[in-house]
């Protein structure tokens, strides 16, 4: 019996969705039918597929990491007679597979590219590319809670835009800069370069970022404690992430929605919209909302004593942050578990995940993070002090 279909088929494949995903038509076609409307999405599920098929002795090792397939797509497109005739062409290919291996958190490999592309943009005078390669570096860096690399890029990025006269970039590096400000609790910041960003996106009709700006001074509003105001923010932006598709920023306004119903102690309509999030999210491939929002689930359960579902979801949280290499956010996981295991009796492991919680908090430099969590451990342990006397 022969075997599944042989890798350079699906590399062949890859590459001819990869082209359509950034020239909207298909390998050697002339229009944009077909193939036109792929996606990065689209090009992201034939990775996928690439990576679970069989492959042949000729290409023997088998590639392990996406970026090896893209290795050996842009080598296969490189000698084809449908590479691009000029180098910018090649530049935005391989700036559209960093942005696709940043998707699938391969953060280290994304870079990589992005790096080849920046180097390319200046050898080239292409400016633009160079602002938007940095900004998506800049990205990386705050998921990976590196603040300060991350502002420097975001801002050298902003000033590139505004020295080539690129309005909707400047707007797309402000909304970038204010999330940093806003993930380290500097929200009137957040909110100043939030703000002026909207009005430039209003100027320019940019539905896409006027939506991302909604959700993130939602987002502010629900810290401060505004939770109405909040909900009444992300539900004006559902429509406009409706109207262009964007199915994942429509998961992140659900779950967003239900974090500020749990914060209202509605816990019933919370689990509603963190389970919209989570359908989307799934079928969207999207990790990181993904682990956020089992995250939140799990608090959920710990809120109606669901202690093993809440525990369910800590691991999961865990596994999916541990895969994107986010340190932070395995920490909060850690807590939470150390909570789970401190309501159950089982002091031991409840130390060791506080402490391990602790640990990256601290390695992480994640003030804000550290104290809550040394709180947490501090009630917990008073609790098993009353208990051991209760005993005694």
């Amino acid at each position: 019996m022969k075997k599944q279909k042989l890798l350079r088929d699906e590399l062949a494949n890859l590459t001819e969705r990869i082209w359509s995903a950034v020239h909207g038509a298909p390998c050697g076609s002339g229009s944009g039918d077909g193939l036109g409307k792929c996606s990065v999405n689209d090009m992201l599920s034939v990775l996928k597929a690439t990576c679970s098929v069989g492959v042949d002795d000729d290409f023997a090792p088998l590639p392990k990491r996406p970026s090896e397939y893209f290795d050996i797509a842009l080598g296969a497109l490189r000698k084809s007679d449908n590479s691009p005739s000029e180098e910018e062409g090649m530049l935005r290919l391989i700036f559209e597979m960093g942005k696709a291996l940043s998707l699938l958190g391969e953060w280290d490999d994304a870079i990589s590219y992005f790096e080849k592309v920046s180097s390319g943009a200046k050898t080239c005078g292409d400016r633009k590319m160079e602002a938007d390669t940095l900004r998506e570096i800049g990205r990386i860096n705050r998921r990976r809670e590196r603040w300060a690399d991350a502002l420097g890029k975001y801002s050298k990025s902003k000033r590139i835009y505004e020295e080539i006269g690129d309005r909707a970039g400047v707007a797309s590096a402000s909304n970038c800069i204010g999330a940093v400000y806003f993930e380290q609790g500097e929200l009137d910041s957040a909110k100043e370069h939030y703000e002026h960003a909207l009005k430039a996106a209003l100027e320019l009709g940019d539905s896409k970022l006027v939506a991302q700006l909604s959700n993130n001074l939602a987002a502010i509003a629900n810290v401060r404690g505004e939770h109405m105001k909040a909900v009444s923010l992300y539900e004006k932006a559902l429509p406009e992430f409706s109207e262009i598709e964007d199915m994942r920023g429509k998961a992140e306004v659900y779950h967003n929605i239900g974090m500020s119903y749990a914060d209202m102690g509605e816990w019933v309509k919370a689990g509603e919209f963190y389970e919209k999030s989570l359908q989307i999210s799934r079928k969207e491939g999207d990790l990181e909302l993904i682990s956020n929002t089992y995250l939140n689930k799990a608090e959920l359960c710990m809120k109606l004593y669901e202690w093993s579902a809440a525990r369910l979801y800590c691991t999961k949280a865990l596994e999916a942050f541990g895969s994107l290499g986010d340190r932070l956010g395995m920490g909060e996981a850690y807590k939470l578990l150390g909570l789970v295991a401190d309501s159950q009796g089982e002091w031991e492991l409840s130390t060791s995940y506080f402490e391990n919680a602790i640990r990256i908090d601290e390695e992480c430099g994640c003030l804000l993070n550290l104290a809550e969590t040394c709180m947490d451990y501090g009630l917990a342990c008073a609790r098993r002090d009353e208990n051991e006397q209760g005993r005694e």
